[in-house]
Order: structure tokens, then C-alpha cells, then sequence
């Protein structure tokens, strides 16, 4: 199967927040494909979605661990504070920091 269709039928599982079926790309030997699960797993607010991006912060592409971030930014939990805090502290890609920060302040946003 090609990647757009494998990228298409995570637009699927998206829309019927099937975790389970976006969980089991995130490990595709495609960047475009893990980056496509990260982006669908910002908007499912589950255990599920949140430690698989969590794994995800540690991707061997940059752009991949990039939306991780965001995407744990857009879930707000508190927990990935600790986690995105680390990356930011440890990173020297511009772009990462960025987005490191963008995320940090969601969440701090989002606290209760």
C-alpha cells in the first residue's frame, strides 16, 4: 500500500478516534506516515494517544518529534511538562525549542 493511502486511512481512524489503528503506524519505517499519527493523535484525548506520543518525543526525524511536542501541547495534560522541559533543555535545534516552548505554554495555560 502507498503512503497517501496509508495516510489516508489514518484520516479514518482519526475520525473514529481508533487509537488502537493510529498507534500501529507510529512506528512505520515512513516519516510522513509517523508525522501523520502524531498530527491525528493532538485532537484524541485519551491514555492511549498521550503515551504513544510520548514515545514519539523520541523519533529519529526531527519533524516527527516536532509535532509530538505540539501535539502534547494541544492535549494539555500537565504531565508532559516534564517531558517537553527535557527537550527543550536538551535540544539545539531552533525549531524544536520552538516548538517546545509554544507547547510548554499551553499547557501552563490549561492548568487548573
Amino acid at each position: 500500500m502507498s503512503t497517501e493511502k496509508k495516510i489516508a486511512k489514518l484520516e479514518k481512524y482519526s475520525k473514529k478516534q481508533n487509537i488502537g489503528k493510529l498507534s500501529k503506524y507510529a512506528d512505520s519505517k515512513h516519516p510522513e506516515i509517523r508525522l501523520a499519527v502524531a498530527k491525528k493523535l493532538a485532537g484524541i484525548k485519551t491514555d492511549e494517544s498521550y503515551n504513544t506520543l510520548i514515545i514519539m518525543l523520541k523519533d529519529n526525524d526531527s519533524l516527527v518529534r516536532k509535532q509530538a511536542v505540539l501535539s502534547l501541547g494541544e492535549l494539555g495534560r500537565n504531565s508532559a511538562f516534564t517531558h517537553i522541559n527535557y527537550i527543550l533543555d536538551t535540544t539545539t535545534d531552533p525549531d524544536l525549542q520552538k516548538a517546545c516552548r509554544n507547547s510548554l505554554s499551553k499547557i501552563h495555560n490549561t492548568e487548573v
